[in-house]
């Protein structure tokens, strides 16, 4: 019957990895387990608090990471510290921010984190392969001009010795004479 009231807040997926929709204009792929319209009541919406290092999410992560280590790098940018401490490792469960007090939103500091990092590695490759196919085309601009200067120098050669024959061939005939 669609829905009851405008809701706070679209999920694509479940409750804990769900991922926040901006609009409900957004399509829906196969894969796509449902869409949750969650209410005011439904929504924590508790602005968050600094951490108090409570370790909550550290005893709630199933992979034993150190979830407000990796959000306090996450949060300045600083992707290769938190890939120290497990980012790569992260499932982006949600346990880590359903149990923090602060309401820190954990769980998006990884998204954010894990996108820029496929980014940097995906920009490096882009670099890497842009270089290579740059270096493949020079080596072959320099076999071509080799080709184009050996192929030169061989009708070069070839025709000073048809030119070396045809004036032995005109000196004999003049010698004959």
């Amino acid at each position: 019957g669609g829905l009851i009231g405008k809701p706070v807040r679209l999920l694509m997926g479940g409750p804990m990895m769900g991922q926040a929709l901006p609009t409900l204009d957004v399509p829906l792929l196969k894969g796509c387990s449902g869409v949750l319209a969650l209410s005011q009541k439904e929504v924590n919406a508790e602005a968050p608090s600094p951490c108090i290092r409570c370790s909550r999410c550290v005893s709630a992560c199933p992979m034993g990471l150190v979830p407000l280590e990796m959000a306090k790098f996450a949060r300045v940018d600083n992707f290769d510290q938190a890939q120290e401490y497990g980012l790569r490792d992260c499932i982006l469960c949600g346990s880590c921010s359903y149990v923090c007090p602060s309401h820190i939103p954990l769980v998006q500091f990884f998204e954010y984190a894990k996108g820029e990092l496929y980014e940097r590695s995906a920009g490096q490759k882009k670099m890497e392969y842009t270089v290579r196919l740059t270096n493949e085309r020079n080596e072959r601009l320099e076999r071509e001009a080799a080709a184009k200067a050996a192929a030169k120098s061989q009708k070069k050669a070839k025709r000073s010795s048809t030119e070396t024959a045809a004036t032995n061939t005109e000196t004999n005939t003049e010698t004959a004479e």
